[in-house]
């Protein structure tokens, strides 16, 4: 039996990456199909957090605001304003636990923009150092699954073999 031959009916010419669930458009971060409809139909149900099968899509739009992107800002800009932007979200979450301001709508959502600008400056990081950030996504949760593969506990957080 031959290897199945996938493709992307919307990108037919589009190249592939490798996701939890399977192989992935370049283009708009679809399962890719191989034309067998039962085969098709089965990878159609595996799960997958959406957000990891969107950072291929979420890449082409930060690259397409990015003021640099031949590189000219070093990665320690980028992480440098990586910092700036988690700080940010800190500041409106400061607000809200310690100064008695109110989670309301208006509030989620400054909150929404800044985790939002983290997003964009974690995703220039991690191009800046040859990754992705479906990468990054999948090596924290292979870390997490080795430290904590019954789910967390603080007894297996205290007992760390890696002592951090």
């Amino acid at each position: 039996m031959s290897e199945p031959k996938f493709h992307c009916p919307k990108h037919p010419q589009s190249g592939m990456w490798e996701s939890l669930s399977g192989l992935r458009c370049n283009a708009c971060g679809d399962l890719a199909i191989t034309g067998d409809a039962a085969y098709d139909a089965y990878r159609a149900t595996a799960s997958e957090p959406a957000v990891i099968r969107t950072f291929a899509v979420y890449r082409q739009h930060v690259e397409r605001t990015d003021s640099n992107p031949e590189g000219h800002f070093p990665l320690e800009y980028h992480a440098g304003c990586l910092c700036e932007e988690a700080g940010e979200v800190y500041g409106k979450v400061k607000k809200v636990v310690y100064h008695g301001h109110v989670m309301d709508d208006a509030m989620r959502a400054k909150i929404v923009e800044e985790l939002g600008d983290t997003l964009w400056y974690l995703d220039r990081v991690a191009e800046r150092i040859g990754v992705t950030l479906e990468q990054v996504a999948q090596a924290n949760m292979a870390k997490l699954r080795a430290r904590y593969p019954n789910g967390f506990t603080k007894a297996r957080s205290r007992d760390r073999k890696d002592g951090a």
